[in-house]
């Protein structure tokens, strides 16, 4: 934690002395210690290659290596510095960095087991995602011509992973996107917007769910042991009648299901559970997105205040209505 912070002093002093990684003298003793070629590198990107990228590499690396709580504090001061400091980017400098900000989402770098994966996209990717667009929301002037397809293309894959909270997070932050900087877009933008959108949502119809038909058992039937323990209820009697090999057990051996029956049916419960699991999670982008659209097009805000005064103008019609009538069943009488 504490090189962390160190790390932080030395963005600043990148910052401020940009002229110390200018020196020409410096170039090739700077390569041979990194066991690279000796080569030409413009004098407007040296601080660049010597300053910032190292920094913002390494943390990065600590990002993909280190437990929750360190890859996490790497994370914030990351995206720290480049809030703090990217004013001072120029537009390549910025395409090699998003380069490396991807890299946290790329699937060869996740954990192999589940658990890990889930609290890996869970915390490390959702955190990154928020932070993405907050940098894309702070300087979309220059990121937004540069990198808004590429970012699109993110938001797309997080939205079709195994993990609920990233797919929701990525509705989420595509909503905070387009509202914060709507104003801007132009008619192309808005049209590579619109089709992410469409594409969020054919690749999440639950499609399955219309064709899907739960696996019969041995010839479609319950088994002897299953109706008599279900008919029977007793808890403490159905672990005794399910021992197909006890002495006790009622049902004989030759009709007992085999070994690999059992883990037939236990492996089409595990796919059953996780293609469910997989739907539901479909569903739920379903109805993120479409509650996105309602906000975009019906911003929060503005969308309570036109309904309010639209209630006002209904109630006030009713009112002159009601008046009307009763004038008029006053002059009939």
């Amino acid at each position: 934690m504490e090189a962390i912070r160190y790390v932080r002093t030395c963005a600043k002093y990148v910052d401020e002395k940009p002229q110390y990684f200018n020196c020409r003298w410096n170039v090739a003793e700077l390569f041979r210690e990194h066991n690279m070629e000796d080569i030409n590198v413009p004098e407007e990107d040296r601080v660049w290659v010597r300053g910032w990228f190292p920094l913002l590499f390494e943390l990065s690396c600590i990002v993909s290596r280190c437990k929750l709580d360190v890859r996490t504090r790497g994370l914030t001061v990351l995206f720290e510095i480049v809030k703090t400091y990217g004013d001072a980017f120029q537009s390549h400098w910025w395409k090699d960095l998003f380069q490396v900000l991807f890299r946290i989402f790329d699937n060869m770098k996740l954990p192999e087991q589940h658990t890990e994966k889930a609290e890996w996209m869970t915390t490390t990717c959702n955190h990154a995602l928020y932070a993405i667009v907050d940098v894309f929301t702070q300087y979309f002037d220059i990121l937004g011509p540069l990198l808004l397809e590429d970012l699109y293309t993110q938001l797309h894959w997080c939205v079709q992973q195994d993990n609920e909270q990233l797919a929701r997070s990525g509705t989420n932050c595509l909503e905070n996107l387009v509202n914060s900087n709507g104003l801007k877009f132009q008619d192309s933008t808005w049209d590579k917007t619109c089709q992410c959108m469409l594409d969020i949502f054919n690749c999440t119809i639950p499609s399955a769910l219309l064709t899907w038909r739960p696996d019969e058992g041995r010839d479609g039937k319950e088994s002897d042991l299953e109706i008599i323990s279900n008919e029977n209820g007793d808890p403490s009697r159905q672990g005794i009648l399910k021992r197909s090999n006890s002495m006790y057990s009622i049902q004989s051996n030759s009709t007992s299901p085999s070994s690999a029956d059992e883990l037939k049916m236990s492996k089409a419960k595990v796919g059953s559970d996780k293609l469910f699991a997989s739907l539901l999670i479909k569903c739920v982008v379903q109805l993120e997105l479409i509650q996105t659209i309602d906000n975009i097009v019906f911003f929060p805000a503005t969308s309570r205040k036109e309904d309010q005064e639209n209630l006002a103008l209904a109630q006030a019609d009713l009112l002159h209505i009601e008046a009307g009538l009763s004038e008029q069943q006053r002059e009939e009488q």
